[in-house]
């Protein structure tokens, strides 16, 4: 299991600036994940299976 510490929150404006320069908006599960948790931080070292090199 990831070990991701939740960080401070992130807002509308932020959100709304990285769909902009994405060009796509993210669906209001994800948004809201993110408000919460700013998308957490998964430790450098943590092994995310499937991706090679980034551990």
């Amino acid at each position: 299991m990831l070990d991701i510490e939740p960080r401070e929150t992130v807002s509308e404006e932020q959100i709304a600036s990285a769909e902009k320069t994405l060009g796509l908006r993210s669906p209001e599960p994800y948004r809201s994940w993110l408000k919460a948790t700013d998308g957490g931080l998964v430790p450098e070292d943590t092994v995310i299976p499937g991706r090679r090199g980034l551990a």
